[in-house]
């Protein structure tokens, strides 16, 4: 309790040089009766009085993170708004698909067809809250292996024939969260109507919908966005550094590195789970050069190389064009280890095609929501509709009708509760 006693003792010295970023809680140096003895009761109510606002400031800002560093993350992520941003993303993996498989669904598959490694695209549009994430991939076709027996988990061996291409986006209007997916293969997209509140989403549509398919390059890159339902009644674009330093059940410890010539800031963030380590490039406004996730017995997960910095428009914010993720595990729970002569067995190569500050334009998310969903046998389930909560997941379904002019009448026939099956 060292440095603690010496803050209070510039503090019963009228003294305000207190370092909230450093300041730690431990042993004992000098006794806190002690101190308040030599203190009138009327800088004793001041003090506790600055000592609960430093508390909240140190909070506020990042907890154990230097002032100057969580004003520089803070300022990043607000830097990004408005933002485009869209990126490519290669696979390549170590391990024969049937063993790739086998770790991460645990299911015998039997892989003849590797097109489903193919590379993906995503595109990102953000303003004030309101945005749009586009992912472009390709899904693996499956067929059951004839004569198969069931495994253990209850499911028949298949084999992987193919691939097609898939489309999954999540559009945020300010109000609405629409998931959608939709293929040119099928021409009846589907999509999940949701409002950012708790408390109407039933414990069914929890499980369904929890992910919102978040741009996965920005995590790396350090920034948090929306990913689950509630996130979208605060959506903003949020140093995902800032937001673990602080959880009060997190641990946070900073220290400096050297290599290739240049000196990084290390942040190593404990959470009760697992442990995050950030490089931070001093030089580019603390942009992150480096991210390793190990699980919480220090075996790493990844590890994220990010490269090829350029400012991003007009702000302080520096952003890679490059980023490579290796996986040595299966990020599950527990995490799933592959063979130590595979690691990394599996390899992900996102690169940045496009960065600018481009506005998102007034009618964009009502004109996407038009051309392709709200078209004839597309599948909705709207959790927004009135009386949905008494609905089977807490939502209403209904075919969206040929004739435009229908869409009323199918909808207040969806709104009625089935009627009760004679036996």
């Amino acid at each position: 309790m060292a440095r603690f006693a010496r803050t209070l003792r510039r503090l019963a010295g009228r003294s305000a040089a207190t370092d909230l970023g450093t300041c730690e809680l431990g042993g004992d140096a000098m006794s806190k009766r002690s101190i308040f003895r030599m203190v009138p009761w009327v800088k004793r109510l001041r003090f506790l009085a600055f000592f609960f606002w430093a508390i909240g400031a140190k909070l506020a800002c990042g907890a154990d993170l230097p002032d100057a560093v969580a004003e520089a993350l803070a300022r990043n992520a607000e830097s990004l708004n408005p933002l485009l941003i869209k990126y490519e993303v290669s696979k390549s993996t170590t391990l024969p698909g049937d063993e790739l498989f086998r770790l991460i669904y645990g299911a015998d598959w039997t892989v003849g067809d590797r097109s489903f490694l193919n590379k993906s695209s995503t595109q990102y549009r953000y303003q004030d809250g309101r945005s749009r994430v586009i992912h472009n991939y390709t899904f693996a076709k499956t067929e059951p292996i004839k004569g198969g027996k069931k495994n253990s988990s209850g499911s028949f061996p298949v084999k992987i024939v193919g691939s097609e291409p898939w489309i999954s986006e999540v559009i945020f209007d300010g109000t609405k969260i629409y998931t959608g997916t939709r293929t040119e293969a099928v021409k009846a997209p589907v999509m999940l109507v949701e409002e950012p509140e708790e408390g109407k989403r039933s414990t069914l549509r929890r499980a369904r919908a929890s992910k919102k398919y978040p741009p996965t390059l920005l995590r790396y890159m350090g920034f948090s966005v929306p990913q689950r339902v509630e996130d979208f009644k605060a959506p903003r674009i949020r140093s995902l550094i800032l937001d673990l330093a602080k959880s009060p059940d997190n641990k946070t410890t900073t220290s400096m590195v050297s290599h290739d010539g240049s000196e990084f800031l290390n942040v190593r963030i404990s959470t009760p789970d697992s442990h995050f380590s950030f490089e931070l490039d001093p030089a580019l406004e603390y942009a992150v050069r480096r991210e390793v996730l190990e699980s919480k017995d220090g075996k790493v997960i990844y590890s994220a190389t990010l490269t090829d910095f350029q400012q991003f428009a007009k702000t302080k914010a520096w952003l890679p064009r490059k980023c490579i993720v290796e996986f040595d595990q299966i990020d599950g729970n527990p995490p799933v280890p592959a063979t130590p002569a595979d690691r990394p067995f599996f390899t992900e190569r996102y690169t940045v095609t496009q960065c600018t500050p481009d506005p998102l334009p007034d009618g964009e998310l009502t004109a996407a929501l038009d051309k392709l969903y709200n078209v004839p046998r597309a599948h909705i389930s709207d959790a927004t509709i009135p009386g949905a909560e008494s609905h089977k997941g807490g939502q209403v379904n209904y075919t969206v009708p040929a004739n435009p002019a229908d869409l009323d009448r199918v909808i207040e026939k969806a709104k009625k509760p089935a009627r009760p099956r004679r036996d």
